[in-house]
């Protein structure tokens, strides 16, 4: 055994070691640095590319190749500064409609992107030249662990999905160990840039006197211009703030990059002054003002610096800032200097309180994205707010990437499904991003022994970096990138790329291209070229034996580039930041060109479905040209268009309905919005004659209308009991959606503890299912019984499931109206060859199992429970929301 391997910590395989005794801590890095460990390969498949290739170069290199990436960052800023004196220069002589075009967050966004090196970006270089790098990490361990044993920096922890900040040797030691799954880099994120309020008829809810009151409303996304009236009491003549936190994750330095004054959020939790402060340990960077230093701050005559009790974040003058546009939205107020005059394009939730959270962009003070590990600390922070102080809250989030799978698998998907998970009283929504105008999106099949090219062409970003993302099903790829005649040559699987093309005149491209490993059948491919201002080409090659299923997009979003040939729109244009489970995600309209006529939906507007088929976003507002508060003015308003409008625009609509119900979980939430959509003019039922795929792809299941949730008009019935049939299934009767076979809230778990789908004849399984009501009061008595069958069996003819005792498994659970209950089977299940009827064959082990539920006011009715065969069955599975189907196979 080699020094390195006695060194390093070591978890066997099934347990954590003990915990490292209290004022104990890891030995410090020597001064002079040993030669990093490379892990072995089995650890270095649980990393990211990004990870693998830090840990397989030399500190040497890393601290080089940041150097680099921070010359090319400060040379972009520059230019940007030069170009927004330019455009403040051209507006002098500009007419106001030429002006706010100049300001438009399309326009302006292309004058001042900054975007850092996918990799060496998201780390930092100490005085020390000790390199810590930013990483989002899966591991079945605890915090403490993380904490003590590998000395590990940790932010956030959302049950197995930590935020760390790690050296090499830690981040190698902790590959190393079996109950880590995953360590990867933050990806980045960008924003996704004529009332909307009475076409969704919020006003309507606000005249009832419902307005946010005792609901948080969270925004994350860039300043907040607190001193704006929009987010002031109106009501108390020192017009107070309405943010009850502000975090500012970057706050600006003084001279010498000293920290200003006050504290970050873990010292302001550790503070004896905040007895009733939230827990956040773990936020050590920033500067955090409750509502007493912000309304302390107004007092001011400059409520922004770095001086004593100053808010630590100078706000741009020229530009409009969109975090404030954003909040005004969902928690704006309308009023204007004069306290006293009539409101004007008054948000949502004009009297939740708000919890703010600045975050910190890659590049301080330019639009250069946010990394992945400062939102999931950001919502983090939303949320111990919200569950400190009892009160219910809506997030809202508009920026995203199209760097991902689309299909709500990612570390930062499971996050957000945990946060919202078995919790009453919270919503967390997503923009689902701009792209659909864009040429960003093609998809494709590639014959054996064929190959398939994708150009693209960065102009709208020129001298910026460009992904082209590409996932695939089949065999391996091989791949070549050429620009300009330069290449990389044929790089066969299962080899990655990382070198230079050298163009005539002195060009040179970095490239990049890694192959990153996920579950299941798809496969990976990542482009990355950076500071790329020529059209580069990427020719995939397929020399296996089956046929190649690819879909591709331009990252970081699809605006960044254009595919020049193949581009397709109107599907699979959202964002994969949207695509998550649990989070509601929202489309943009525009406002109708006659008062009265239904919105349609804006064509920059991204699309659904998933890559894995459920029907995002689930509901489209009005995000055109909507009025909203001007951060470069106390009181004034600008209008800005995109889905980074609308989807504030429901997250403020969604904080006046937990005012009505703040036990609400974000599965009723989205049933009530969804179920009372409007769907004028639209035709959004598979079932039904004239269904438009287009349109379902678009608007998700409507427009949001915001009465028919408060009147329940449609009025609610008394009880509707349901189980989910598939993860974009709501409680609608029929199901709409597409699969319907596995039922995603039924588990059942093998005799070893594990959840499993392959199950053993004569073996005791256990069987959990979470059971829904929908209706306005209980469902008491509910009655749910387990059976299960052959495919394409009659219901007469589904075989109840039993337990040792030969007893049928069935059990009554009472259901809260809005609520739903998670039930686990008292009786084992041990599934018996002989019970099942003769036939079936041609299904191997093949079977399905399903949950019934009968109450006396909401009976189990089949369309057909006698007839046999697939149009039946699924007929009678979608025909009903009392019944659910999971597939498994029994040995």
């Amino acid at each position: 055994m080699d020094r390195d391997e006695r060194r390093r910590p070591r978890i066997p395989e099934g347990r954590l070691p003990p915990r490292i005794p209290e004022g104990r801590r890891p030995p410090e890095i020597p001064e002079k640095r040993k030669p990093s460990r490379i892990p072995d390969a089995k650890a270095l498949r649980r990393c990211g590319p990004g990870i693998r290739r830090l840990l397989k170069i030399s500190d040497e290199e890393i601290i080089q190749k940041k150097s680099k990436d921070d010359e090319r960052v400060k040379k972009r800023f520059e230019r940007i500064q030069k170009k927004k004196k330019e455009v403040r220069r051209e507006a002098e002589e500009a007419s106001w409609d030429e002006i706010r075009d100049l300001l438009r967050p399309g326009t302006a966004r292309r004058k001042r992107l900054v975007q850092r090196h996918r990799i060496f970006g998201p780390i930092k270089i100490t005085p020390e030249k000790e390199i810590k790098i930013r990483a989002i990490v899966d591991f079945a361990g605890n915090e403490d662990d993380l904490r003590n044993i590998f000395g590990i920096q940790v932010h956030s922890r959302i049950q197995n999905i930590f935020t760390v900040v790690a050296t090499k040797d830690q981040l190698a030691d902790l590959a190393d160990q079996a109950a880590t799954r995953k360590i990867r880099l933050p990806r980045i994120f960008f924003p996704y840039l004529a009332d909307a309020v009475p076409i969704a008829e919020i006003d309507q809810i606000h005249a009832t006197g419902t307005l946010g009151n005792g609901v948080i409303t969270g925004i994350v996304d860039g300043d907040l211009h607190v001193a704006h009236h929009a987010f002031r009491d109106p009501n108390d003549p020192n017009h107070p703030t309405r943010v009850r936190f502000l975090w500012v994750q970057d706050p600006n330095l003084l001279p010498g990059g000293v920290q200003p004054p006050g504290q970050n959020p873990e010292q302001f939790f550790n503070d004896p002054a905040n007895p009733n402060s939230p827990d956040f340990t773990g936020l050590d960077y920033g500067r955090i003002y409750d509502e007493d230093a912000i309304n302390t701050a107004l007092g001011l005559a400059d409520p922004y610096g770095t001086g004593a009790n100053q808010i630590a974040k100078v706000l741009d003058a020229g530009d409009p800032e969109h975090g404030t546009h954003v909040a005004g939205i969902a928690a704006g107020s309308g009023h204007l200097n004069n306290w006293a005059a009539a409101t004007v394009n008054v948000g949502s939730a004009p009297l939740s309180q708000i919890v703010y959270v600045s975050k910190r962009f890659s590049v301080p003070n330019v639009l250069s994205g946010v990394y992945e590990d400062d939102i999931i600390d950001a919502l983090n922070f939303v949320l111990l707010v919200a569950d400190a102080e009892g009160r219910a809250v809506a997030i809202n989030n508009s920026y995203g990437t199209n760097v991902g799978p689309h299909d709500g698998r990612t570390e930062f998907d499971q996050v957000r499904n945990a946060m919202l998970d078995s919790f009453l009283g919270r919503a967390i929504v997503y923009a689902a991003g701009n792209d659909n105008d864009n040429q960003g999106f093609r998809r494709g099949t590639i014959a054996a022994g064929a190959d398939e090219v994708l150009t693209a062409d960065p102009v709208r970003v020129a001298g910026n970096d460009v992904i082209i993302e590409v996932w695939y099903e089949g065999p391996d790829l091989d791949f070549e990138v050429t620009c300009d005649g330069a290449s990389t040559g044929v790089i066969g699987a299962p080899n990655d790329f990382n070198g230079v093309l050298n163009l005539a005149g002195g060009i040179n491209y970095n490239v990049t291209v890694d192959r990153v490993e996920n579950p299941g059948s798809i496969k990976n491919l990542r482009v990355y070229v950076v500071d790329v201002a020529h059209n580069f080409t990427v020719r995939l090659e397929n020399n296996g034996a089956s046929e190649v299923r690819y879909w591709a997009w331009i990252g970081v979003q699809g605006w960044w580039a254009s595919f020049t040939a193949g581009a397709i729109q109107q599907e699979m244009t959202l964002g994969d930041t949207a695509c998550a489970r649990s989070i509601l995600s929202v489309g943009s309209c525009d406002k109708p060109a006659v008062a009265g006529n239904p919105e349609p939906i804006a064509n920059y507007s991204g699309r659904g479905p998933t890559f894995d088929g459920r029907i995002k976003p689930e509901i489209a507002a009005v995000g055109s040209d909507v009025f909203s508060a001007d951060s470069r003015t106390t009181a004034g308003y600008i209008d800005m268009s995109g889905t980074s409008m609308s989807s504030p625009l429901v997250t403020g609509a969604i904080a006046l309905l937990l005012e009505d119900d703040p036990d609400l979980n974000q599965d009723a939430i989205k049933a009530l919005l969804i179920q009372t959509a409007d769907q004028t003019d639209l035709d959004l039922d598979p079932a039904a004659a004239g269904y438009d795929e287009v349109e379902h792809r678009a608007y998700g299941f409507g427009r949001l209308r915001m009465e028919a949730p408060f009147q329940h008009d449609p009025p609610l019935v008394d009880v509707d009991v349901w189980v989910r049939t598939a993860d974009d299934d709501y409680g609608f009767e029929p199901y709409t959606g597409g699969c319907f076979c596995h039922a995603p809230e039924v588990t059942i778990i093998a005799p070893d503890g594990q959840a499993t789908l392959h199950l053993h004849w004569n073996q005791e399984h256990t069987i959990q299912v979470r059971i829904h009501n929908l209706g306005e009061t209980a469902a008491t008595k509910t009655m749910v019984r387990v059976k299960y069958t052959r495919p394409w069996a009659a219901p007469d003819e589904w075989v109840p499931c039993k337990a040792p005792d030969n007893n049928v498994i069935e059990q009554e659970v009472d259901i809260p109206a809005l609520a739903y209950v998670d039930l686990t089977f008292d009786q084992k299940w041990v599934p018996k060859e002989d019970e099942l009827p003769a036939g079936g064959d041609g299904w191997g082990n093949h079977y399905c199992l399903l949950i019934e539920l009968k109450h006396e006011d909401d009976p189990l009715q089949y369309d057909d429970a006698t007839a046999a065969g697939q149009n039946p069955w699924i007929k009678n599975i979608k025909g009903t929301n009392n019944v659910a189907l999971r597939n498994l196979s029994i040995l």
